[in-house]
């Protein structure tokens, strides 16, 4: 037995939206913690990736309007 089906809107989402996986831990972790404010340690660290991926995932979910990340100057 495999896998239950998406939600026909749900599959649409992540098919114009995210990019793999870990893409999707990225936002899914914003997400549930609304009102911290990361950064790109912060998330390469709590997802346990490198942190060239954590800011290439915050630059994309941003630009695409799905999150407000602003990056550290």
């Amino acid at each position: 037995m495999g896998a239950p089906a998406l939600n026909a809107d749900v599959q649409q989402f992540l098919d114009e939206n995210i990019k793999d996986y870990e893409e999707l831990q990225v936002l899914l972790l914003m997400h549930g913690h609304p009102t911290r404010i990361w950064d790109v340690v912060d998330v390469a660290r709590e997802l346990r990736i490198e942190p060239f991926a954590a800011a290439t995932h915050l630059k994309r979910l941003n630009e695409g309007n799905l999150i407000n990340h602003e990056p550290a100057c």
